[in-house]
């Protein structure tokens, strides 16, 4: 959630899939965002305001459309954008004014851009030759997505403004070391968008078969000394 106090999540302790909602902090117990059979499988992005889920139906399906979960005052489904085709990985812009996601319409899986609310009002493709999981820079003036056949994370530079405009994409990181995940976006960029947040394959540890060096923190370590080598009055 925006105000970082509760967290939604998928899971699989309902049949199918269900989003649940539990405070950041771990306490309490998981809640049913929506009633059993009504939910979508996935939640993706949350609207600035956190009145608004763009969720996904039909997760492991060969199609999967988005809809919106609206919170207030009681949490339902409205039908977002449902085709013949999968539409998946929505995200809001960090104005609530966009919103981007991935679709195969064209035969291939490529990133969209439209206004919201008024998704009619247009559409605009960003990808080139593929895309998937895009994300927006905090500040709004970069939109990022993985290109499917060269696994580069790209970055198409956004103009902010009453109408949606991009340059064309340019390459970031090469995400080939890195897991990128066919169902739901695997990295964040940090809140400077100086830093990315990913998963490393464990192939590529080492190009020697060592694993990278790693950093142990030991807690509470002058008790265990105080232990370990007592002190004589």
């Amino acid at each position: 959630m925006p105000d970082g106090r509760r967290v939604i999540f998928t899971s699989a302790r309902t049949t199918p899939n269900g989003l649940f909602v539990l405070p950041a902090d771990g306490t309490g117990n998981p809640e049913r965002l929506v009633p059993a059979g009504t939910d979508g499988s996935a939640g993706y992005s949350m609207t600035p305001a956190g009145n608004t889920l763009v969720a996904s139906e039909g997760y492991f399906a060969s199609r999967r459309d988005l809809t919106l979960i609206k919170l207030a005052p009681t949490p339902h489904t409205e039908p977002l954008l449902h085709g013949s085709f999968y539409e998946e990985n929505a995200e809001f812009s960090r104005d609530g004014r966009w919103l981007a996601y991935q679709s195969s319409e064209s035969g291939q899986s490529e990133i969209y851009v439209r206004p919201f609310p008024g998704i009619e009002r247009g559409r605009w493709q960003v990808s080139i030759g593929g895309g998937q999981q895009p994300m927006w820079s905090r500040n709004g003036r970069e939109l990022f997505y993985v290109d499917t056949k060269t696994q580069f994370l790209m970055a198409a530079a956004v103009q902010p403004g009453d109408t949606f405009s991009s340059a064309a994409p340019v390459r970031v990181i090469d995400m080939r070391p890195y897991f990128v995940s066919s169902l739901g976006r695997a990295f964040h960029v940090s809140l400077d968008g100086n830093a990315f947040l990913m998963i490393k394959n464990p192939q590529s540890a080492g190009s020697d078969g060592v694993d990278s060096p790693r950093l142990t923190i030991v807690l509470n370590w002058s008790a265990e000394l105080a232990e370990r080598v007592p002190v004589s009055k």
